[in-house]
């Protein structure tokens, strides 16, 4: 039952994060901006877009699928940094947002069982793409 849960759970924290770089993809073709702008974006939408495949590597090990979200949120952090404005207040909800699913799969090896809510990342992916495109 737990194999079962953890990849269910997995799996929808995966679906999150593609709906995430499916939002932010499309508006990076017209970032504008300076170069660690754009730098920056496309930097964040590599790393959000590879979460997915790494994760599904990983669905029956809730810990290390929380380490790939949290390295992740890392990276956009950081990312988003460099971009600063409006960029940065974006890139920073989205690790907000990967790192709440990092600790809803700790939570998980816990026994703690959650449902995630991937609508959050989604509506911060959407947010950054503005931010990128503008």
């Amino acid at each position: 039952m737990r194999v079962r849960t953890t990849r269910l759970l997995g799996v929808l924290a995966i679906g999150g994060v593609m709906l995430s770089s499916t939002a932010c993809l499309p508006g990076l073709d017209g970032v504008t901006g300076g170069g660690e702008k754009t730098a920056a974006c496309n930097a964040m939408t590599q790393e959000i877009s590879s979460v997915s495949t790494r994760a599904t590597q990983n669905l029956s090990n809730p810990t290390a699928m929380a380490q790939i979200y949290s390295d992740a949120a890392t990276k956009v952090r950081a990312e988003g940094q460099k971009a600063g404005g409006d960029v940065q207040e974006a890139a920073g909800q989205v690790a907000d947002d990967l790192e709440e699913l990092a600790q809803l799969l700790r939570d998980l090896d816990s026994g703690n069982i959650r449902v995630p809510d991937t609508s959050k990342l989604t509506t911060s992916g959407a947010r950054l793409q503005q931010a990128c495109a503008s």
